[in-house]
């Protein structure tokens, strides 16, 4: 299946979507490149990751046969788990690509380097206009680990800042990996 394709035509009325999707493909394909990852579960992933972005809340509900993240995670998130799903139902299996969408938002703990290069890619694409966005980049061309941290530190100080919990998961995440476990 031509993903390109499908993407640009599910994006047709949201061409700022397709613009941040297509630098999250690039991106991603770049530090695939100096990380030795799968280059094809990356151009997957980054293609579908917001795919369903731009969907109704009773579009998410029926893809995530999950009452937890139903419940507990704010609905901006939801889509990392209906895209997944979504690129299920296309056909695919590849476990890395289903782990990459699924994760892009935190990424998880012992997660794939392809996930934790979607995180990074997703944060700090060249259309983001944020400080960090470009601070994030010039690390993830030395250090992936460490620009995930920088991603996971900015977000929660983000949601910090507008008064909003991060979901147990994230703070879990986060820790995993300031620890050093990985």
């Amino acid at each position: 299946m031509d993903y390109k394709s499908f993407v640009e035509e599910r994006f047709k009325d949201h061409p700022k979507r397709l613009r941040h999707t297509l630098g999250v493909y690039k991106r991603a394909i770049e530090l695939g490149k100096i990380y030795g990852a799968d280059l094809e579960v990356l151009k997957v992933a980054s293609l579908l990751h917001d795919v369903t972005k731009h969907e109704s809340d009773d579009y998410h509900i029926k893809m995530i046969d999950d009452e937890k993240i139903l419940s507990s995670y704010p609905k901006p998130m939801w889509h990392a788990y209906s895209a997944a799903k979504l690129a299920e139902e296309l056909g695919i299996k590849n476990k890395k690509i289903i782990e990459a969408i699924n994760y892009h938002i935190f990424g998880k703990i012992d997660m794939e380097i392809e996930t934790m290069i979607l995180c990074v890619s997703d944060f700090s694409e060249e259309n983001r206009t944020f400080v960090e966005a470009n601070e994030v980049y010039e690390v993830s061309l030395k250090n992936i680990k460490e620009a995930y941290l920088l991603v996971i530190e900015s977000t929660l100080n983000h949601l910090k800042k507008q008064g909003i919990e991060p979901v147990k998961e994230q703070k879990e995440v986060y820790r995993y990996y300031k620890e050093g476990r990985r």
